[in-house]
């Protein structure tokens, strides 16, 4: 999965959290998390666009990121059910449209 794909995932559970805040800090999700997830987007995208090599720090802040996201998936899903239609808003999606 490319880098661009996984910030833009990232980003939109970080916005649909802090659109949710209260309903998930009400089943365990605390505001280190949010902060936490604001601070490996901005490092990954910075090491990313910067294109240092031999930058290890990348792979390993990519793992934090996904991490940290996956936390915030599972505690919307505790808190809203698989089949809440509060999930829609923690899934990026890919738009397909070709522009002509």
């Amino acid at each position: 999965m490319s880098v661009d794909i996984i910030l833009r995932e990232a980003s939109t559970v970080l916005q649909a959290a802090k659109r949710y805040k209260s309903e998930l800090t009400e089943a365990g999700l605390t505001n280190s998390h949010l902060h936490q997830m604001s601070v490996l987007i901005t490092r990954v995208a910075a090491h990313s666009y910067t294109a240092f090599e031999n930058n290890h720090n990348v792979a390993t802040e990519l793992h934090e990121l996904q991490d940290v996201k996956n936390t915030i998936l599972s505690t919307a899903i505790q808190r809203f059910g698989s089949e809440g239609t509060e999930l829609h808003d923690f899934r990026y999606r890919r738009e397909t449209t070709i522009r002509n």
